[in-house]
């Protein structure tokens, strides 16, 4: 994948356009990129498209904003804000799983069962709260 970042006051337009397309093809017909079993994405990506860049859309591409696909290369414009909306249940996932806690009882449960072999006599079954108030009685 090669992105080509604009500044968020650029709008992608022509110029854009065939400066990632030219990029695209010179990648595409060099010699020491050329294998079967790669695939090339190659994205323009700024705040805003002009009227030009969303009529190089294909239409039946019109909300991943592909400008070309053939073989193994494929270009497209994009905006962050597409980007975002693109990924958000990506997002959403990654931030529901970031905010999971897990108390000591799951992480030893945990530990105990992945290293097993490391941790043999290291970490009991004994509860380490149990031995504290022991110890403090």
């Amino acid at each position: 994948m090669v992105v080509e970042l604009k500044a968020p006051r650029v709008v992608i337009g022509k110029d854009q356009v065939n400066q990632i397309e030219e990029y695209a093809f010179s990648v595409m017909d060099d010699e020491r990129f050329k294998r079967n079993n790669v695939r090339w994405m190659f994205w323009v990506l700024s705040d805003d498209m002009n009227s030009f860049a969303e009529k190089r859309i294909l239409e039946h591409e019109q909300q991943h904003g592909t400008i070309y696909r053939k073989g193994n290369c494929v270009i497209a414009i994009k905006t962050w804000s597409q980007l975002i909306e693109d990924n958000k249940a990506r997002l959403q996932f990654f931030q529901e799983k970031l905010e999971h806690q897990v108390d000591n009882e799951v992480a030893l449960s945990h530990l105990q069962e992945k290293y097993q072999k490391f941790l043999a006599g290291v970490i009991t079954d004994e509860d380490p709260q149990q031995d504290v108030a022991d110890a403090e009685a």
